[in-house]
C-alpha cells in the first residue's frame, strides 16, 4: 500500500494506493486500486483502475476505468468507463461511451454521451449541442438500455434511447426508444415513429 504526499508535480499511483488528504499535482495516472480521502486539483487524470475520491477539479479527465467522486469540475472529461458522481458535473466538452450515473447536475457547453447500459442523470444542460445515443455494443444487450433524467435542455438537441420528464430546446430530433412527459422546442421538433411524445409544445 502506497500513502502519498499531499502535493506532488506528477503522481503515478500503481496497485493500492491511499491518500489520506487533500491532493494537488499536475499530473495524476492511476492503474489499479486509488482511495483519495481528500479533493482532487490537477491538471489532467488518467484513471485506468479502480478511484474514488471527494472533489475534483481537474482540467482534463480521462476514465476508462470506474471513476466514484462527490464533484467534477473541469474544462474535458471524456469517459470510456463508469463514471458515478454523487453530485454536479461541470466541463466545456464531455464525452462519454460506458455507464454515467450523476445524483446531481451534469452542464457542458458540449455533451456527447453514447450510452452502454443503463445510465442515471438527475438533469443534463447545455448552452450548446447535447446528443445522446446507444452505443452499438449495447444493442448485444437484450435488456432496454436508456438514459433516464428529470430535466434534459440544450439549444441542439438529438437524442435516442432518453427517458426524460422534461426536454427543452431550440431544434430537437427525438430519436427511436425515447419516451419524454413534455417537450417544448422553438424552431424546429422532429420525433421517430418508435419515440413516445406525451404532450409537444412550441416556446413563441
Amino acid at each position: 500500500m502506497n500513502l502519498a504526499n499531499n502535493h506532488e508535480n506528477s503522481i503515478q499511483a500503481n496497485g493500492y494506493s491511499v491518500y489520506p488528504h487533500d491532493i494537488k499535482t499536475n499530473f495524476m495516472s492511476i492503474i489499479g486500486h486509488c482511495q483519495v480521502k481528500g479533493n482532487v486539483t490537477a491538471k489532467e487524470l488518467i484513471n485506468k483502475g479502480t478511484t474514488s475520491a471527494n472533489d475534483c477539479f481537474v482540467e482534463t479527465v480521462e476514465n476508462i476505468g470506474n471513476l466514484s467522486i462527490n464533484r467534477l469540475q473541469g474544462e474535458k472529461i471524456v469517459t470510456s468507463g463508469h463514471l458515478k458522481c454523487k453530485g454536479n458535473v461541470s466541463a466545456e466538452l464531455f464525452q462519454s461511451k460506458g455507464a454515467v450515473n450523476i445524483q446531481g447536475s451534469l452542464h457542458a457547453n458540449t455533451i456527447y454521451i453514447k450510452i452502454t447500459s443503463t445510465s442515471n442523470v438527475d438533469i443534463v444542460t447545455s448552452k450548446g449541442d447535447i446528443t445522446i445515443k446507444k452505443s452499438r455494443t449495447a444493442f448485444l444487450n437484450l435488456l432496454p438500455t436508456r438514459l433516464r433524467t428529470k430535466r434534459l435542455k440544450g439549444e441542439k438537441i438529438v437524442i435516442e434511447h432518453v427517458e426524460a420528464s422534461e426536454v427543452v430546446g431550440d431544434i430537437i430530433d427525438v430519436g427511436p426508444n425515447c419516451i419524454i412527459e413534455k417537450l417544448y422546442y422553438k424552431t424546429k421538433c422532429d420525433i421517430h415513429s418508435k419515440a413516445k411524445v406525451l404532450s409537444k409544445h412550441q416556446i413563441r
